[in-house]
């Protein structure tokens, strides 16, 4: 099924109301919110030219403290817990322009084929797109500044089987980093 999120309306109630494999398409504004991901086969979609900015400090589901994130896809019993049981799979995110967060602009953790693409992440914190204990990442296409660490990270995977191509990354702390991942 396709669910429709149009300015004024929440990415994280189409995503709770999504099913595994479902797409979430944005239409183009601005969106204050960060969104969590704990679904497998969901593909989040910007239409046009979509913001992502943080509503107000410690809004993440993701959230620790100083650390708050735009889009998080992490097993659903990791937040609280640092640990899962099973891998979030094939979570697709395109199109967003993720700004301004006190943490991360998309973080991935414990997934197995992530894929983020076409996405501009800009003066988020710590890392601009980031994957820590991932299978099969992809960021290809996006766009990374301002990111007081990584502006793309690959880490702590090690059977990372990931694919980072096409990014462009400037004025962050470290451009592109990828760190304890093999395969």
């Amino acid at each position: 099924a396709t669910h429709v999120v149009n300015p004024g309306q929440s990415i994280q109630a189409a995503v709770d109301a999504a099913s595994p494999g479902d797409t979430i398409v944005v239409r183009a504004g601005e969106y204050y919110e960060s969104v969590a991901i704990h679904k497998d086969g969901l593909t989040l979609r910007g239409q046009g030219n979509v913001t992502l900015e943080p509503s107000y400090y410690g809004s993440s589901e993701c959230y620790i403290p100083g650390h708050d994130v735009g889009i998080c896809v992490v097993p659903a019993d990791f937040p609280g817990t640092g640990t899962y049981a099973k891998r979030v799979q094939d979570v697709t995110i395109t199109g967003f322009r993720v700004v301004d967060f006190e943490g991360d602009g998309i973080f991935g953790f414990g997934t197995r084929n992530l894929k983020v693409s076409d996405v501009v992440a800009i003066d988020n914190a710590a890392y601009g797109i980031a994957s820590f204990d991932g299978i099969g990442t992809t960021f290809t296409g996006n766009t990374v500044s301002g990111s007081h660490d990584a502006g793309i990270y690959v880490g702590d995977s090690p059977n990372a089987n990931a694919v980072v191509s096409h990014n462009r990354a400037s004025n962050n702390a470290v451009g592109i980093l990828v760190r304890h991942s093999q395969k």
